[in-house]
C-alpha cells in the first residue's frame, strides 16, 4: 500500500490513475481537462491554475467533464476490486484529500453517486411498491381469516 505524506502526493496518485485509465479506455482527455484534476481553491494546485480554471469555465461543459472523469473512475474502482493494495492506495489518497477543499475528491464522489444512481434498473421502483401492495393485502387477508375463526 503507498502511503502520501501530503495532499500534492495524494492528488498526484489520483491524477496519474485517472490519465491512465483515460489512455486505456480510449477517452480523450485535454490539457486542460487534466489539469483541472488538480483544481482547489485554497489549497495546493498547479502554478497556472487561475487561468486553466478560467479557460475551462469560458470553453468546457462542467456537467461533460464530470461525467467524462466519473467514468474513468468508475472504470479505475473495477480493476481495484481485484487489486486489494492498489485499492488501499487509492483509498488512502482519497482519504488524505477529503481533509481539504480539491475538485477531484468531488469527482470521486460524483462518480459514486453516479454509479449508485445507475444502479437502480428501470421499474424497480414500481416493484418496490407493488411488492409492498401485495405485502399489506396479505397481511389483511391473514388478519381477516383469524378474526373470522372467533
Amino acid at each position: 500500500m503507498q502511503s502520501f505524506s501530503n495532499a500534492r502526493e495524494a492528488k498526484e496518485f489520483l491524477a496519474e490513475r485517472i490519465v491512465s485509465q483515460a489512455r486505456r479506455d480510449g477517452v480523450s482527455l485535454t490539457e486542460i481537462e487534466r489539469k483541472m484534476l488538480y483544481f482547489s481553491e485554497t489549497y495546493w494546485t498547479l502554478p497556472d491554475m487561475a487561468e486553466v480554471s478560467a479557460e475551462f469555465d469560458r470553453d468546457y461543459d462542467q456537467d461533460e467533464y464530470e461525467t467524462k472523469i466519473a467514468g474513468l473512475v468508475r472504470g479505475i474502482e473495477q480493476e481495484l476490486i481485484e487489486d486489494e493494495e492498489a485499492d488501499r492506495s487509492w483509498e488512502n489518497a482519497v482519504r488524505v484529500l477529503r481533509d481539504e477543499d480539491h475538485y477531484l475528491v468531488v469527482l470521486i464522489d460524483g462518480a459514486n453517486e453516479a454509479e449508485v444512481k445507475a444502479g437502480r434498473p428501470p421499474g424497480d421502483f414500481l416493484k418496490l411498491v407493488l411488492t409492498a401492495l401485495l405485502v399489506i393485502a396479505v397481511a389483511f387477508a391473514v388478519m381477516w381469516f383469524f378474526e373470522g375463526r372467533r
